[in-house]
Parts: structure tokens; C-alpha cells; sequence
């Protein structure tokens, strides 16, 4: 994507937040921030938990190759 189509989509996120708060009281104006603030946080919680158990799962990999690597080598005498 280029530039240009990632300012409209901020823009067009934008404002359907905007609509979105038009249809509640202003009342709950400072409640839906929140949640929306929560709601940031758990994702941004989730993508980091994400990639830690991904590179987990990658180094346990690497390590079973490593061993499978090591466990077919044998010795071989010659003469």
C-alpha cells in the first residue's frame, strides 16, 4: 500500500469513530474511550504474546534439528 491509501484509511477509521460516538449520550463519551483504550491494549498484549510463543516455538525447533542432525552422525572406522 502506499501512502496516500493508509492517510484515507486512518482517515476513514477516523470518522467512523466519530459516527460511532454520535450515536451515544455524551455521557458515555468518556466510557467508550476507555474501552477503546482497553481494547488497544489487549491487542497490542496479544500481538506480543504472539510473536514471543512463535520464537519460542522456532528455537524449540532448531534444537530438535540440531539433535536429529547429531543423532544420525556415526563412526565410522577405516583399515
Amino acid at each position: 500500500m502506499n501512502r496516500e491509501m493508509i492517510d484515507r484509511l486512518r482517515e476513514a477509521k477516523k470518522y467512523e469513530l466519530m459516527a460511532m460516538k454520535a450515536l451515544f449520550p455524551d455521557s458515555q463519551s468518556e466510557h467508550i474511550e476507555v474501552m477503546k483504550n482497553e481494547i488497544k491494549e489487549m491487542v497490542v498484549e496479544f500481538v506480543f504474546e504472539f510473536f514471543a510463543q512463535k520464537s519460542s516455538e522456532e528455537e524449540k525447533c532448531s534444537d530438535n534439528k540440531k539433535q536429529e542432525k547429531e543423532s544420525n552422525v556415526k563412526k565410522v572406522k577405516i583399515g
